[in-house]
């Protein structure tokens, strides 16, 4: 072995020599066999059958590392042993056991790494030949474990042995520990249970401290078997969970990840590494300068807390709020591209006439003015030469109706004159009611030249206009029936019937004077003359009393509507009307 690798190693420096004169020659880098070096026990060490034998060595490879290592422990009386071995990262090595058999053993430790370049180391031990008692071993501690103050730790002990099974053995599990030297002279920390597989365990929570366990057994022929073992019990905090190096009461602030430790460099991840309660300080994920960005957030100068984004920009050459542009959204610059700004001169414009709205580059100094509300111009006046302004001055422009923006003589709120031909409140309508100068009109429904209602009363419908409108053409009230023409104050004639009123019922007051007034009221009446003793009449008119309107009634009116009736004991002129008429009224 150690030939083939002197071969190895002349083999590659002639190469490296050869390409030493060759600059374009590329160097590869060789991979070497592993190096091993058994470092415990010495050789010929001497020790009892069944106890703890405890190997150590010192591994290395030039291109892995220790823990990648393949390595196999093996007797030259029993081949390979069992069991695993505890590789740190500086290459130390540990490998314990109890398998050893009584004999001169040649141990071997060989080392292969993945290119199946491997190394071996050897050390000879002396087993001494005890008397037959229990073989044990140890399930739990392995080498490396720790126990927790805050929770109970699995023990367990494997016995073998050739007579008995351990329901029949007394075991013990002892502690060292002082706090047991009170209550246990012995040090016993629990009660072993025993199993079918041979095997007796129990759970106990030990006290903080450095223990030495004995786990102790002897078998029905007395014979007895112990094994220690070296076991820390630690207060969680005193534990490092994560295998980074540091416990919580190191500074350890998440012993469950071991990327964050104190001696962890920060990253930009939203989590403190270095345990130190500042979280990604020293990255771009941190606020240096406390202005609510960090660099990853678009601050631009995280050493100056007056510079982050939206941040008011001011004109001093500086860009305050970290958009890429200098003083934009500042009185000196033109923010809106029209080619003015609010205070000229400007860093980007040339006029040095004032934009009156910089956000809005359809307002500028010039601009035309349109019906929006707005001063396009910035002159001052806000829609001027538009229908939205009002030229004239009487608080109206065209867009709020008025009809003449040159006069103040006409708008929407100017009182309508009648007979002027001008429509002066801008209502399309030159007749309107209650204009200067307008006359009363009245409803006349049956065109007789009176309205409906009577004013006295305040029953007339009428409107004041310049002219007649609809059937508002009457210059006087008073019609008590304005559905019929015949019914009105001018009426001068009588009617034998009654005329139909529009509310219900009828009348005969079709002069509208509120009363029925009869055309014949006289009572006719026949006698002797004085003169000539004659049976005539005296006096023409109805003959007994006067009829109703509309009733009929005898009439008297000539003297052969009288006659001479005899009797024996009333004899006279009497009344024997010869016609028959109907009482007309109005």
């Amino acid at each position: 072995m150690q030939e083939r690798n002197m071969r190895r190693l002349h083999s590659g420096l002639a190469l490296f020599l050869i390409s030493c004169g060759n600059p374009n020659t590329t160097v590869t880098k060789f991979n070497l066999p592993p190096t091993v070096s058994i470092e415990a026990p010495t050789a010929e060490s001497f020790f009892d059958e069944r106890t703890e034998v405890v190997f150590e060595a010192l591994v290395s490879d030039n291109a892995q590392d220790p823990e990648e290592l393949l390595m196999v422990w093996s007797s030259d009386l029993q081949g390979d042993l069992i069991g695993n071995s505890l590789v740190e990262a500086d290459g130390r090595v540990v490998y314990p056991t109890t398998s050893l058999i009584p004999g001169t053993h040649t141990i071997t430790l060989t080392v292969t790494d993945a290119e199946e370049e491997s190394s071996i180391d050897t050390v000879v031990v002396n087993i001494n030949d005890l008397p037959e008692s229990s073989y044990l071993e140890l399930l739990s501690p392995q080498m490396g474990d720790v126990g927790r103050s805050d929770e109970p730790f699995h023990f367990e002990l494997a016995v073998q042995d050739d007579f008995d099974d351990v329901f029949v053995m007394d075991i013990s599990f002892l502690t060292d520990h002082q706090d047991f030297a009170e209550e246990d002279p012995i040090g016993a920390f629990c009660t072993p249970i025993p199993t079918e597989e041979n095997t007796a365990y129990c759970t106990a929570q030990l006290p903080i401290g450095e223990h030495i366990l004995t786990f102790a057994v002897v078998n029905s022929s007395d014979l007895e078997a112990e094994v220690t073992h070296e076991f820390s019990v630690r207060h969680p905090d005193d534990i490092d969970d994560d295998g980074d190096g540091f416990t919580e009461n190191e500074g350890d602030c998440d012993d469950v990840n071991p990327e964050v430790n104190p001696g962890e460099p920060e990253i930009p991840n939203d989590l403190d590494e270095n345990c130190n309660d500042i979280i990604d300080e020293g990255t771009e994920n941190y606020d240096d300068d406390g202005d609510g960005f960090t660099e990853l957030e678009g601050d631009c100068n995280d050493a100056d807390s007056m510079i982050y984004p939206d941040s008011v920009e001011f004109p001093n050459g500086i860009d305050d709020d970290c958009d890429e542009v200098i003083d934009d959204e500042t009185p000196i610059y033109d923010d809106d591209g029209d080619g003015f700004c609010e205070s000229p001169p400007c860093l980007n414009a040339q006029s040095s006439e004032i934009d009156c709205d910089d956000q809005n580059s359809g307002i500028f100094p010039g601009a035309p003015e349109s019906e929006d509300g707005l001063d396009e111009d910035c002159d001052g006046t806000i829609d001027e030469g538009t229908n939205a302004y009002d030229d004239d001055g009487d608080g109206f422009s065209e867009n709020e109706g008025d009809c003449d923006d040159t006069t103040t003589q006409r708008s929407p709120a100017v009182a309508e004159i009648c007979g002027d031909g001008v429509d002066n409140d801008c209502d399309q309508d030159q007749n309107d009611e209650g204009a200067q100068g307008c006359v009363d009109y009245y409803y006349d429904y049956d065109g007789d030249g009176y309205g409906y209602g009577d004013l006295s009363l305040g029953t007339s419908l009428g409107v004041c206009t310049c002219e007649p409108t609809g059937q508002f053409t009457a210059l006087q009230a008073g019609d008590c029936e304005d559905s019929l023409p015949q019914v009105s104050p001018d009426q001068s004639g009588f009617f034998s019937a009654a005329y139909s009123l529009t509310s219900g019922g009828s009348s005969f007051d079709y002069d509208c004077s509120g009363s029925e007034e009869r055309e014949n009221t006289n009572v006719g009446d026949c006698g002797f003359g004085i003169n000539d003793g004659i049976c005539a009449m005296q006096s023409p008119g109805w003959s007994g009393s006067v009829p109703d309107c509309g009733q009929s009634g005898g009439l008297i009116d000539d003297h052969g509507d009288c006659e001479w009736e005899w009797a024996w004991f009333n004899s006279g002129c009497e009344n024997d009307p010869g016609t028959s008429a109907v009482q007309t009224c109005r």
